[in-house]
């Protein structure tokens, strides 16, 4: 969307305005910081989440395991 503003600024019969250029760039720029700022904290929760699941599965099956007769592992 800015892309486009942009463009139009720069293209302006008038002459480029280079006060509009700048703002628009400095509102891509934040979008862009906080897009990055937003992967970056949906990565990390999506890391924690998924090594919590895998220790839990760990420990169910290890404790299942663990509490099985000395019988189920006779051959």
């Amino acid at each position: 969307m800015f892309t486009g503003l942009v463009i139009d600024a720069l293209i302006n019969p008038g002459g480029p305005d280079l006060k509009t250029v700048t703002v628009y760039c400095v509102y891509m720029s934040l979008i862009t910081v906080a897009s990055a700022i937003a992967s970056f904290f949906r990565s990390w929760c999506f890391s924690i989440v998924s090594e919590r699941i895998s220790k839990n599965l760990s420990n169910d099956v290890f404790g299942s395991i663990v509490h099985k007769d000395v019988s189920f592992f006779d051959d």
